[in-house]
C-alpha cells in the first residue's frame, strides 16, 4: 500500500471546519409565526374558512391579515381594489405558544360561476418591539393564494392539467404559451 501524503488528514479537518461553519447559523434561525398552509381554496356555499396560525416562539407577534384581488402571480388581472372577502380578526396580537384561526368570510359579492377566481390572502408578521443586543428582527409578510370556488363546475380539479394544449411562441419568454380555457386554476412552477 503505497504511503499516504501527509496533507490529507489536514485538508479532512479544514472541510470539516467549514461544513461546521456553514451549518451552524442554521440553528440560530428560527420561525416565529407559521400558517398552516400555502393556498387555500374557499367553496362556495361552506359559511367560512379558517387559516391556522401558530406562534412557535418565546416573543408575541402583531398579525395584520388583508386580501388583496387576483395579486402578483403571473398572468393575473386586478379587476379593482375591492375584493368580496373579510378577514376576521383582521388585526391580533399573537401571544408566545398560542395558536389562533383566522376566519374568511365570503361577503356575496358577485363573482363567476363558470371558473375558479383568484385572490392573495396577506398575512404580516411583526414582532415585538423588545430591542436586544445583537439581534436583528424582521417583520415579514407572507403572500398566499385564495382561490374561490364555485358550485357545480365541470370536471375534477386534480385532472384539469390533463387539458392543457401548449404551443410554441417565439415572442415569449418561454417560446411557449397554453391558450386552453380552464374552469380551475393551476400553477405551473419550473
Amino acid at each position: 500500500m503505497p504511503p499516504q501524503p501527509s496533507f490529507l488528514p489536514m485538508n479532512k479537518f479544514f472541510l470539516r471546519c467549514a461544513i461546521y461553519w456553514c451549518l451552524l447559523p442554521i440553528s440560530w434561525a428560527q420561525a416565529g409565526v407559521v400558517i398552516g398552509g400555502t393556498r387555500f381554496i374557499y367553496h362556495a356555499g361552506a359559511p367560512a374558512l379558517s387559516v391556522p396560525v401558530s406562534n412557535h416562539s418565546e416573543a408575541s407577534w402583531l398579525i395584520d391579515t388583508h386580501i388583496l384581488p387576483g395579486g402578483r402571480w403571473p398572468g393575473t388581472k386586478n379587476e379593482g381594489n375591492i375584493t368580496p372577502f373579510v378577514v376576521t380578526p383582521p388585526l391580533f396580537m399573537l401571544s408566545a405558544r398560542q395558536e389562533n384561526s383566522m376566519r374568511v368570510v365570503y361577503t356575496g359579492a358577485p363573482l363567476p360561476a363558470d371558473r375558479e377566481s383568484l385572490f392573495t390572502l396577506s398575512i404580516a408578521a411583526i414582532p415585538s418591539g423588545k430591542p436586544e443586543a445583537n439581534r436583528v428582527q424582521m417583520a415579514f409578510r407572507s403572500a398566499l393564494k385564495l382561490l374561490y370556488r364555485p358550485e357545480g363546475l365541470a370536471g375534477n380539479p386534480q385532472q384539469a392539467y390533463r387539458h392543457l394544449i401548449w404551443s410554441l411562441n417565439p415572442r415569449w419568454r418561454d417560446g411557449t404559451q397554453s391558450d386552453t380555457l380552464l374552469r380551475y386554476a393551476l400553477f405551473i412552477t419550473r
